[in-house]
């Protein structure tokens, strides 16, 4: 199942949190790499954050959600299950020698 994570962020970032983006960008990196983000998205000014996860059930969204390291200031969020996503190929192709 596919879900839409919506985030509304905090109108100022504390010290932790903006120490903290550095191992959350990293953790969100690997999991879109693992293909289990499918999408990550922030707003222009900095209000809302989209993400989109693939996961098992709810309870399993849950867990990737828990395990992001900014989880704990990101509390305000609204989870929407999807149908499905589109999303443009943006990887670069692999290059054959043959």
């Amino acid at each position: 199942m596919e879900f839409m994570i919506t985030y509304r962020l905090p109108d100022e970032l504390n010290e932790d949190m903006i120490r903290t983006i550095p191992a959350h960008r990293a953790k969100v990196n690997t999991l879109i790499d693992a293909g289990v983000i499918k999408c990550y998205s922030l707003s222009f000014d900095r209000s809302i954050l989209w993400m989109v996860v693939d996961a098992i059930n709810e309870t399993d969204m849950e867990a990737i959600i828990q395990s992001l390291p900014l989880s704990e200031y990101l509390s305000d969020y609204e989870v929407q299950p999807l149908m499905f996503t589109l999303t443009a190929n943006t990887e670069i192709p692999h290059i054959s020698l043959n």
